[in-house]
């Protein structure tokens, strides 16, 4: 049975779900709520898109932990550019409805612990549990959140998903909302470039600064992530579009007549940075 003060605080976390306007601030402090409730030692918070071959993927995720930066982000990047292909779990994406799961109850104890997965990421990172919601709603993977425990912490407990579950028709409502806001939004080019290319948001961002010249050390500095994940993104964008280099890129934009869609008022920073004539040279 759950106490007063941990209503309050489920209270408080399903009306941050509504009122946070920006998603990468509601998620993170959804994270950070949720460690008052369940004991977790790391998690993370991505949303969820269909890649080109209509397979789920996660993306932009936001992570809090008890570990210092230099922790969050090997787990992360180890995970997305190495063993995210090996996770045992990666089925589960494709659920057609939301849920809420605890690795042990999906997967063997024996098959878990012999697999390469937990022998060369998890277990070497400490994180010995699993635990996580899946967001979805008739076919359409809206994102997911990982909650990771340490071997001393034990296994997540029953409570720790029934608390989980009183989150998911509002995680499910927000980000339905928030995938219907962002359709709207979109016109032409930009219809075309997320749903048929299947680019992120992050990817359409990186897209600007790459047209308007930006190297990958320079998009890593004005956004604040590593040269790593620009990287990263550059590459996955590229592979979507079926390009090889930046001047097929260019030229990519330029044929689809796209330029406008980086405008100088979104992305005034490429613009006051670099000049628009490296787009034509």
């Amino acid at each position: 049975m759950l106490s007063e003060k941990e209503l309050r605080i489920i209270n408080e976390i399903i009306e941050s779900i509504y009122s946070t306007e920006n998603l990468k601030e509601l998620r993170l402090r959804f994270l950070k709520k949720a460690s008052t409730l369940i004991d977790f030692s790391f998690s993370d918070f991505n949303m969820g898109v269909l890649n080109l071959h209509h397979c789920p993927t996660l993306v932009d995720p936001v992570v809090w932990s008890k570990y210092d930066q230099g922790f969050e982000k090997r787990f992360m990047y180890m995970y997305e550019s190495k063993y995210c292909w090996m996770d045992y779990l990666n089925w589960a994406f494709i659920s057609p409805e939301s849920l809420v799961y605890r690795e042990s109850d999906l997967i063997s104890e024996k098959m878990r612990c012999q697999s390469r997965f937990f022998q060369e990421y998890l277990k070497p990172f400490g994180l010995i549990y699993v635990s996580g919601i899946i967001i979805a709603n008739a076919n359409q993977f809206l994102g997911a959140i990982s909650f990771y425990k340490t071997e001393n912490a034990g296994d997540f407990t029953d409570r720790d998903l029934t608390i989980m579950n009183l989150f998911v028709p509002h995680l499910q409502r927000r980000l339905e909302a928030e995938e219907l806001r962002s359709r709207k939004k979109l016109t032409g080019g930009a219809l075309l470039l997320k749903y048929e290319y299947q680019l992120t948001d992050r990817e359409m961002e990186i897209a600007g600064y790459l047209l308007y010249g930006y190297s990958n050390v320079e998009i890593s500095n004005t956004l604040r992530i590593s040269i790593n994940t620009v990287k990263k993104h550059v590459s996955n964008m590229f592979g979507k579009l079926g390009i090889s280099g930046r001047p097929q890129f260019i030229r990519f934009v330029i044929l689809r007549d796209l330029i406008s869609l980086w405008d100088t008022e979104r992305y005034g920073l490429a613009a006051q940075s670099n000049s628009e004539s490296k787009i034509n040279a």
